[in-house]
């Protein structure tokens, strides 16, 4: 089923476009999504900041789903889960194996990019994924809970890529967190 094999790409809510509710300061990121998902023309780089509980792994979801429909192989990861997979790795000699399969992979959506996961080497393995997709011109989304004074945590290499227009889109999701007024609506019922 189209469900379980969502869940073997990162999928976990079965998000998508049409039970995304779109708020104000969120118009911008929902077009771009929905660009990458439908439109096979669409700039391959994405990378969409800004506060937690806005959207933007509803919206990972969703594309991951859409993608999926059409065809186009795809996974979503938690950052710090692929960060997690990558070390597991390492004592089966595997590491290579799947950093390979992740620059080769026709689309990959890394969540939640940004946060402070340690190593040197856990940045390095990460930006070599990246600049090898952007290479290859492969649908890559990125998103970061960092807001815009805080991308210079980010590699350069990777942030300078997502500033060329020709090929990538920078957006900033500048709606609020909904999370809290969604546990006010619980408590009230």
């Amino acid at each position: 089923s189209t469900e379980s094999y969502a869940q073997e790409k990162g999928v976990t809510k079965f998000n998508n476009f049409d039970n995304f509710k779109p708020v104000l300061g969120a118009e911008t990121t929902l077009e771009a999504f929905r660009d990458v998902a439908f439109n096979e023309g669409a700039p391959p780089l994405l990378m969409v900041y800004g506060t937690t509980g806005n959207g933007k792994t509803h919206l990972c979801e969703a594309t991951v789903i859409e993608l999926l429909k059409r065809g186009v192989d795809c996974r979503l990861w938690a950052v710090a889960d692929l960060v997690s997979k990558l070390h597991e790795s390492i004592p089966e000699n595997t590491t290579e194996l799947l950093v390979n399969g992740l620059k080769k992979l026709p689309a990959l959506i890394l969540d939640e990019w940004g946060q402070n996961y340690g190593s040197i080497w856990e940045a390095q393995k990460l930006e070599e994924i990246f600049v090898a997709r952007e290479r290859a011109g492969l649908i890559t989304i990125i998103t970061s809970n960092l807001e815009p004074d805080q991308l210079d945590k980010m590699p350069e290499r990777v942030v300078s890529r997502f500033r060329d227009k020709s090929q990538a889109r920078l957006i900033l999701n500048a709606a609020p967190d909904y999370r809290p007024k969604k546990k006010a609506r619980r408590v009230k019922k």
